[in-house]
């Protein structure tokens, strides 16, 4: 192979590994922008199972507090949910 070749074969070398990094760069972008969607969108849900928590726990407090030993409303017939930890 000649060196005019040899030159000539670098350069398109050269052409196709900046191509190929721009490609590798632009889909990090795009696999940041997801990641960063998908991290915006679990903040949310772990917020509104929060909200959901402390609800019920008012909920709860406020049927306790309105509990009078009525047999209609009598609290230790339910079932109450177990609160888990949300990590």
């Amino acid at each position: 192979m000649s060196a005019g070749a040899t030159v000539h074969e670098l350069e398109r070398l050269g052409s196709v590994q900046d191509a190929l990094m721009k490609r590798l760069e632009d889909e990090l972008r795009e696999m940041q922008a997801a990641r960063a969607e998908i991290d915006a969108y679990l903040q949310g849900a772990i917020a509104a199972k929060a909200s959901r928590t402390i609800m019920l726990i008012e909920a709860r407090r406020a049927l306790e507090d309105a509990d009078s030993g009525c047999p209609v409303l009598n609290l230790a017939r339910y079932r109450r949910p177990v609160l888990r930890t949300v990590q």
